[in-house]
């Protein structure tokens, strides 16, 4: 097999793999995806000030619930390995 190949096929392994734990604790698993803006601070090691400039300018758009901010971990990930990055931005969510 070719090392791409193998590559390709262990990655999507561990894809199926998170699947599949996601779906014995899903409670758990959203837990552990959403964080509050305190944790994306802590996270991102930024001021508020910075996280409310990454919010305004689209660059990170929270998820808003009974007025309080939670952000995906997945979209801070992204911040932080591809910088700011307007394209990526979605429209705030309110529940």
């Amino acid at each position: 097999m070719e090392k791409q190949a193998y590559k390709n096929l262990l990655e999507k392994i561990e894809r199926v793999h998170q699947e599949i734990i996601k779906l014995q604790d899903p409670a758990r698993q959203i837990a552990r995806e959403w964080v509050t803006t305190q944790e994306a601070m802590q996270i991102m090691r930024c001021s508020r000030r910075t996280l409310v400039t990454y919010k305004q300018q689209g660059y990170l758009v929270p998820t808003t619930v009974k007025n309080k901010d939670y952000y995906e971990l997945r979209d801070i990930k992204e911040l932080l390995e591809n910088g700011p990055n307007k394209s990526l931005s979605i429209q705030n969510q309110k529940i």
